[in-house]
């Protein structure tokens, strides 16, 4: 299932919620604030529940409001960093997104 890729719905199951946070804001943390060197208080959006996170996870030409809306600093952050990845570190990078 997609279950792992999307945030669980906190009102649907709070036990499932509550582990993907323990997990999940770490790994935000460190990819945010660590790697990217953002401010504590830029957060990547986060869409819940299978059905909104499909919905709003996947960007489309024709659907401006589709996407998750992730603050621009961490968007342009991120698309800088990806360009300083050589081609095998890029792989893998690709591999690990096509995957979730």
């Amino acid at each position: 299932t997609g279950r792992p890729c999307y945030w669980a719905c906190p009102a649907e199951d709070r036990s499932l919620y509550r582990r993907q946070s323990k997990v999940w804001e770490g790994l935000h943390d460190t990819l945010s604030n660590g790697l990217l060197g953002l401010p504590e208080e830029v957060r990547p959006a986060q869409a819940h529940g299978g059905s909104e996170a499909l919905l709003l996870s996947r960007r489309s030409g024709g659907n401006r409001q589709s996407g998750l809306p992730h603050p621009p600093v961490l968007v342009t952050k991120a698309e800088l960093w990806v360009e300083t990845l050589d081609a095998w570190t890029l792989t893998a990078l690709y591999s690990a997104c096509a995957e979730s």
